[in-house]
C-alpha cells in the first residue's frame, strides 16, 4: 500500500537547519536583555485586555446588576 506524500503531492522539499546552528540558536543568552522596552515581543503591550470594548460591557453589565460589589 502506498502511503501519501507529506504535505500533499504538490510540497516543495526544503532544506533544514544544520545541528550546529540549531545548538548556536539555543545558546542565545540575550533574551534578558531585551525584555522591557527594547523587547521585540510587543503583542502583550499592545493587548490592553482592560480597555477592549467587550471587557468594558462586561464590566458595566456587572456593575449595573450587582450595584453592592
Amino acid at each position: 500500500m502506498d502511503r501519501p506524500e507529506p504535505g500533499g503531492p504538490h510540497a516543495i522539499p526544503r532544506r533544514h537547519a544544520p545541528i550546529e546552528q540549531l545548538v548556536r540558536q539555543g545558546s542565545f543568552r540575550g533574551f534578558p536583555a531585551l525584555s522591557g522596552k527594547n523587547s521585540p515581543f510587543k503583542r502583550q503591550l499592545s493587548l490592553r485586555l482592560n480597555d477592549l470594548p467587550s471587557t468594558l460591557q462586561r464590566k458595566t453589565d456587572f456593575q449595573t446588576k450587582n450595584p453592592d460589589s
